[in-house]
């Protein structure tokens, strides 16, 4: 394995041939002397598809690459059809490359016997009649010969004309094989062995629709294979990446016919990346700090996407100029920007006559929240509607294509377990006493393997689960499958593998099994027909009593929204949560007890116990912990409660209102009527929330696609190339933006360390860190582009750099020394230039800002932390005892209050923020963030004085970027959590609960600038504070 480097490490001294005389030839390995012999040869290979080396490997040993390249494929595949489809040819072939071989292999001889005797001749060769008989049979045959060789010539080319009429069979699978292999670097369980390839190709040979006419059966062909490979390989995929592999393997054949332009593919799975860095920090808007409307978003969007050629012109189309140079929202475009379902409608004027693949492009620019409809439309018409199908597992179909040759692997979320599934077919095949169950363990392997020996010569079947617990065991198991005893391998065996996706599980072991995911069923219908189905004893004894059907559905409702909220982002949960059966399971049984023993039917007590415990248990967040006691309350209250609320949605006039039928079959029929497509506000959520989930949805899509980007290589369909002028142009445009290195000594003189000023502490941290940010930048732009101009060794670090660079991201040699960030990378240079500017204003002032961007700072949080120690140092309280009041100034700022701080840079997301009512309030349609005014933050110790906060306010969590998640804190803090704001409310704070309201410091896309300071907060020394 190339992967192990410590192996390889302890091998140092034969690599480096570091041998000696003592008497013997002899070597060093490790701290041993071993004998040498001069004969002695070392061959390695490695099973990874890309291996990585260190520099010091490489020049130590001969690398070659035996990995197969399209060319090579493709002549394998042609050979492996025509041998199918015209047997004849292929063996006219074979014996016509054997004759020439041969004829070249007698006239060499001739050539050689003729040279020989020429040599050995002496005297005058002209009177060796010997010589000149046998230069004249040579002459004979060697013409004979070369005639033959012609003929074989020309028979050949016309055997090759009749075999490249399938050229294209052997192509589309070419394309096919490489487009999966490129999955593997999705999910390390997506393995899939090139021998497995070839058997499926030569088996859809075998059952493709036949013809006779050539064109039709090479149509059929690929048309049967290709769905054949996406049908087979899927059912090893994860249900998020089916549509991945439909549109990578619909990418992959235009991209080889070349219909794709590599401008627009760039600009598809880049999102329209600018090209100069610095264009996004000229283009700022210096007299605004705000974030982009949704219009500002589409010109931003029409900007790029007006640089393609074939939508040059678009931006004039869409924001006409009229006579008084205003320009506007052409109508037609301003229905089809706000329309609902665009995909509905045809383009306004001539765009609509682009071809599929280029209204993607049109669509990922200005509506990406419908772009993963249209990649389905686009593989739809590419390749049919059969790839965009969802299918269902059956394994009967599963088992009569296997072989007892082949394991069949279950691949399984969290949660989900096929056993009761398999076991059920098992009893149908009548298998059940003849099916042995082992689960895993790392002590358990050599049982495993005596279950296994007894059941091959039996016909039995063996079900090991929990692979991944037993990982050291797995190769043992790998080499089992490798040498499978074929003259005692029952027909009816089958070993059947469950596990969880695992790095280190055996590629060949993945390559030669059948691989099956098994992932729990999204959508509330989904879920509550699953749980009624699986609780069906318990249903059948409670059908007779309305209360109790009612209040058990009130459950599945429940579970499946705390399942379904995830697909929302941090909108849903800050940490996406695993919740599964067993968790309703043991809630079940707790209803169960209460329905017995109380005659009230309280459900208080299975609230608390469902919040803390039985669903509680697995929520690590503090928010989501609120959240999740919220639902609880809101979902399981008293039934009068619930269909009396308007706003409940399982009121009387909601689609998921409570059955008022009894029995399991009605409640079942009942259940299948629910609606397909899951309302937002069925979670507590705005409308706007199925929106941010289709954005967040189609940019890990291309996010993932960005990742499999080849990097320069040859054996690889893509026409995609990294150019390294352009990566060179960019970093040199980044070292001329940078800002320059503070020198701290200047900085500490002008702001020194006093017991009374806690900012100033704030100030050093947050120079020292954007130091060594900044240090980093500057140093692998540097030595990149000295590797690029052949001044430096570009190694495997270097690599990710540059391609990280050319395709707009991060690097993570940056995000190692950065603050939190979920940028691209020009809106990330935006974003540190400005972050800088504001740094450089603070250092400026004599004092702290009197208004203090938050969202500027790499420690937000340790700011909030030094404005309550300033307090407490200044007063002479206690830390643990001061907390602080919010008010949200919507008019101009009013006198400076002395112990007081205002904050800006945030920005509201799951409502909006009302002057009007001076409240929050429910956000505008296609309206994911706005702004929010300056915060007034007032510190009190809690001891000595009450806070006077609003009657009505929600607790509203601060948090540095959109995702929400950071790594906890020894306090059990998040890293992305700044502090906490009070903001008024006239609804119930439960209701921002249930919605997900948040105050976000960083956007992923948006312009801002630091706010220049008009005066700045002055705190004096006084007696009260301890020195």
């Amino acid at each position: 394995d190339a992967n192990g480097r410590q192996p390889l490490l302890r091998l140092e001294g034969v690599l480096e041939q570091d041998g000696f005389d003592d008497g013997l030839p002899a070597i060093r390995i490790g701290d041993k002397v071993v004998t040498y012999n001069d004969k002695f040869r070392l061959y390695m290979t490695s099973k990874h598809p890309n291996p990585q080396f260190p520099l010091e490997l490489c020049s130590q040993v001969n690398l070659i690459n035996f990995g197969i390249t399209p060319t090579g494929l493709e002549e394998q595949l042609l050979n492996t059809v025509v041998r199918l489809e015209r047997e004849e040819l292929e063996q006219q072939k074979t014996v016509l490359m054997e004759s020439i071989a041969s004829n070249k292999r007698d006239l060499k001889e001739i050539e050689d016997k003729t040279l020989f005797l020429l040599y050995g001749a002496e005297g005058d060769i002209l009177e060796d009649e010997r010589l000149i008989d046998t230069l004249a049979a040579s002459k004979h045959t060697s013409d004979e010969i070369v005639k033959r060789l012609e003929q074989s010539i020309a028979m050949e080319s016309a055997i090759q004309s009749a075999r490249i009429q399938y050229q294209p069979v052997a192509c589309r699978a070419s394309i096919l094989y490489f487009s999966l292999a490129d999955m593997s670097a999705v999910n390390h369980m997506y393995q899939f062995s090139l021998q497995t390839f070839i058997q499926m190709f030569t088996s859809s040979i075998i059952k493709a629709e036949p013809s006779d006419e050539l064109a039709t059966r090479v149509f059929n062909l690929n048309d049967y294979f290709t769905y054949s490979v996406y049908r087979t390989v899927s059912y090893g995929l994860f249900e998020r990446d089916k549509l991945l592999f439909a549109f990578l393997m619909a990418i992959a054949i235009q991209q080889h016919r070349s219909e794709i332009s590599p401008h627009e593919w760039h600009f598809l799975i880049t999102g329209g990346l600018t090209t100069r860095v610095s264009a996004s920090l000229s283009e700022h808007d210096p007299d605004h700090v705000t974030i982009l409307s949704q219009e500002d978003i589409w010109k931003d969007a029409l900007k790029k996407l007006n640089s393609l050629s074939t939508f040059s012109g678009i931006s004039d189309e869409i924001y006409p100029m009229d006579h008084t140079g205003h320009s506007s929202v052409h109508p037609l475009w301003k229905d089809w920007l706000a329309s609902p379902n665009p995909q509905k409608q045809n383009l306004p004027g001539k765009w609509e006559l682009i071809s599929p693949f280029q209204k993607l492009v049109l669509y990922r620019a200005l509506r990406p929240d419908k772009a993963m409809t249209i990649v389905q439309q686009y593989i739809s018409e590419r390749l049919g509607p059969k790839f965009v199908d969802v299918s269902s597992l059956d394994l009967s179909l599963i088992y009569e294509n296997s072989t007892p040759y082949v394991p069949i692997v279950f691949i399984l979320s969290p949660g989900e377990n096929p056993t009761d599934e398999l076991f059920n077919f098992a009893a149908k095949k009548d298998m059940s006493k003849r099916i042995h169950s082992l689960s895993l363990s790392p002590d358990q392997g050599p049982i495993a393997e005596k279950v296994i020996e007894g059941a091959i010569d039996r016909g039995h079947w063996v079900l090991l689960q929990n692979c991944h617990l037993a990982l050291p065991w797995l190769p043992r198991l790998e080499k089992i499958v490798r040498e499978w005893p074929t003259d005692r391998l029952h027909s009816r065996f089958r070993l059947w593998l469950t596990t969880a996706p695992s790095e280190h599980f055996p590629v060949s072991l993945l390559q030669v099994g059948f691989k099956i995911t098994c992932e729990p069923l999204t959508g509330i219908k989904a879920n509550v027909l699953r749980m009624i189905q699986k609780l069906k004893d318990q249903i059948v004894q409670h059908e007779l009593q309305e209360v109790a059907i009612k209040q058990m559905w009130s459950m599945y409702i429940t579970h499946a929204v705390l399942l379904e909220r995830k697909k929302f982002g941090s909108l849903g949960w800050n940490v996406p949560y695993d919740f599964s059966d067993p968790d309703l399971n043991i809630t079940f049984k707790h209803w169960e007890l209460i329905w017995k023993n109380q005659t009230g039917r309280d459900m208080k007590a299975l609230r608390y116990m469902a919040g803390e415990c039985y669903y509680g248990g697995r929520v690590t967040d503090e928010w989501d912990r609120r959240v999740l006691r919220e639902l609880l309350s809101w979902y399981l209250q008293p039934l009068k409660v619930v269909e009396n609320s308007p706003e409940h949605p399982l009121n009387a006039a909601s689609p998921y209102k409570y059955p008022s039928i009894k029995g399991y079959s009605h409640l079942l029929e009942y259940a299948k009527k629910l609606p397909n497509h899951d309302d937002p506000n069925v979670f507590g959520l705005h409308e706007n929330a199925n929106m941010t989930s289709a954005n967040n949805e189609c940019f890990r899509f291309f996010e993932t696609i960005v990742a499999l980007q080849p990097r320069q290589k040859p054996n690889s369909h893509s026409s995609f190339k990294i150019n390294e002028n352009t990566v060179r142009d960019r970093l040199l445009e980044i070292l001329q933006q940078m800002p320059q290195v503070w020198i701290m000594e200047d900085v500490m003189k002008k702001h020194a360390v006093s017991y009374g000023d806690s900012f100033t502490t704030v100030l050093h941290q947050e120079v020292l860190a954007y130091n060594t940010l900044i240090k980093v930048i500057i140093r692998s732009c540097s030595h990149t582009i000295q590797a690029l101009q052949g001044g430096l060794v570009i190694t495997s670090e270097m690599d990710e750099f540059i391609y990280s660079i050319y395709f707009g991201s991060v690097p993570s040699q940056w995000r190692a020394h950065s603050y939190m960030s979920n940028k691209n990378l020009s809106a990330y240079m935006v974003d540190l230039t400005l972050r800088c500017a504001f740094i450089q204003s603070w250092i400026d002032s004599p004092q702290i800002p009197s208004i203090v961007n938050i969202s500027a700072l790499f420690y937000p949080r340790k700011f909030i932390i030094a404005f309550l120690q300033q307090y407490s140092r200044r007063h002479g309280y206690p830390i643990d005892t001061i907390s602080y009041t919010s008010h949200v100034m919507d008019d101009n700022i009013p006198a400076v209050k002395p112990d007081s701080i205002y904050i800006s840079g945030l920005h509201l997301e799951g409502a909006r923020w009302s002057k009007e009512d001076h409240s929050l309030a429910e956000s505008l349609p296609k309206e994911l963030y706005t702004s929010m005014p300056l915060i007034r933050l007032d510190p009190y110790c809690t001891t000595k004085s009450e806070a006077t906060e609003e009657k009505k306010t929600y607790s509203c969590p601060v948090y540095v970027t959109l995702s929400r998640n950071g790594n906890l804190s020894s306090v059990s803090v998040s890293s992305n959590y700044v502090c906490t704001v009070e903001l008024p409310t006239t609804v119930s704070p439960s209701h921002w609960v249930h919605s997900g309201a948040a105050l976000i410091c960083q956007l992923p896309q948006r312009k801002r600038r630091p706010i220049l300071v008009p005066f700045m907060l002055h705190y004096p020394e006084t007696a009260t504070c301890r020195q």
